[in-house]
């Protein structure tokens, strides 16, 4: 996420909810900096050299195929060494600089500091992503359709366009072609008990042929153990 105070807002009176920073926004402070000095200077490369290693250790998960399991292991092994001594690099540099806190670069070491945690979040699960890059790419059909229109009716008529943003974003996040999955979910809602409907979203979904094969199955090998 970005570091907008309305997040942080909406969490803190929910413990279940969980925030993280994103990488490539404090990359993006580190970049700055390097853009603004004047002359090449060692201690504005560094970051960006440990930060590329993060995003190294990420491209060899999604290129081997690493469950969610397998790609928390691999962080905590070899993301987790570079972090902790990127943090002490960047205490001592935030400590070199005393009161400043104009300068790009300063700006930068402020972010990482001050968001740590946060940033560090996505260590501990291999499902959660090390910026919020695909999450903005996912959001960027509604940013396209502000464009083209202003007003959705009403309150109500907003929100639902807002839940149909997010389930079919969902859908593409799990590569399941939006209208496949609202042709299928609309034509077995009415049969699904209330209880069983959190099945038919779109990352629990599964085809209806597919799902009576499964039940067929599980009803052989119950007759088979009986």
């Amino acid at each position: 996420m970005s570091t907008w105070e309305v997040y942080s807002r909406y969490a803190e009176d929910k413990p279940h909810i969980i925030l993280l920073c994103c990488w490539a926004h404090a990359r993006r402070y580190y970049e700055k900096a390097k853009k603004s000095a004047k002359k090449t200077n060692p201690e504005l490369e560094h970051p960006l050299v440990e930060i590329q290693k993060l995003y190294a250790i990420e491209r060899h998960c999604q290129t081997e195929g690493f469950d969610h399991d397998a790609i928390r292991d691999y962080r905590q092994k070899h993301a987790v060494p570079i972090l902790e001594a990127l943090y002490l690099w960047i205490k001592a540099q935030r400590i070199k600089w005393g009161n400043v806190n104009k300068l790009p670069f300063v700006e930068a070491l402020n972010y990482s500091l001050n968001h740590w945690d946060k940033l560090c979040v996505y260590l501990q699960d291999g499902k959660l992503s090390i910026d919020s890059n695909p999450v903005e790419n996912s959001v960027r059909p509604s940013t396209l359709g502000r464009k083209n229109y202003m007003f959705a009716g009403s309150h109500e008529a907003a929100q639902r366009s807002a839940m149909m943003y997010s389930l079919f974003g969902t859908c593409k996040l799990h590569g399941i072609n939006p209208l496949t999955w609202a042709k299928d979910v609309l034509t077995r809602k009415h049969m699904t008990p209330k209880k069983d409907l959190w099945q038919l979203l779109p990352q629990h979904w599964k085809p209806m042929e597919l799902q009576q094969i499964e039940k067929q199955e599980q009803k052989h090998k119950e007759a088979a153990t009986a």
